[in-house]
């Protein structure tokens, strides 16, 4: 029911109840106490739903602002209400129950975040190391094939130098004429 037509209602009620002060003010004077009686009862009783209804609002909408920082990331604000025995203490002991966990959470992301940072480091760093050794391996390779292509070369003009001293006839033999 909006407020409009709760105000609406009770003004019907209230010129209802002046209509039976009046039918009961006609007869006599015991009427009145009735009729006043009457009247405290079925006034108080809107008003003070009102009035409840006004303060349980208000509990609400802090609930509600609460849960709109808790939204926006905010979980160190208190909850308003969190003592209450009613619907909306409930309500804000949830609302606190859900800020603790989105606390515990986003504490726990973080440290995931930090671990991945740090593994991602240590890979990277591991990366490097390969490839400089893998630098490193190229390099002496490529040092040590001038030594095998000068060794190969020596070989063969060895192995020319030996054929042509077996080739060559002794010193003290003669040439055989031909």
């Amino acid at each position: 029911m909006r407020l409009d037509q709760f105000y609406e209602a009770t003004l019907g009620q209230i010129t209802t109840l002046l209509d039976l002060l009046r039918e009961a003010l006609a007869p006599g004077g015991f009427g009145l106490v009735v009729a006043a009686a009457v009247a405290g009862v079925v006034t108080g009783i809107p008003f003070g739903l009102l009035a409840g209804a006004a303060l349980t609002r208000r509990s609400v909408r802090g609930a509600v602002l609460r849960l709109r920082a808790l939204a926006g990331g905010d979980v160190s604000s208190p909850v308003p209400g969190v003592g209450r025995s009613d619907l909306v203490g409930e309500v804000a002991r949830a609302t606190e129950r859900a800020a603790a966990a989105l606390k515990s959470s986003l504490a726990r992301e973080a440290e995931l975040r930090a671990a991945l940072a740090a593994a991602e480091a240590r890979a990277e760093a591991a990366e490097r190391e390969a490839s400089e050794r893998e630098a490193a391996a190229r390099a002496a390779s490529e040092a040590a094939a001038p030594a095998d292509e000068r060794a190969a070369l020596l070989a063969a003009v060895a192995t020319i130098l030996a054929e042509e001293l077996a080739a060559r006839p002794a010193e003290g033999e003669a040439l055989a004429p031909a």
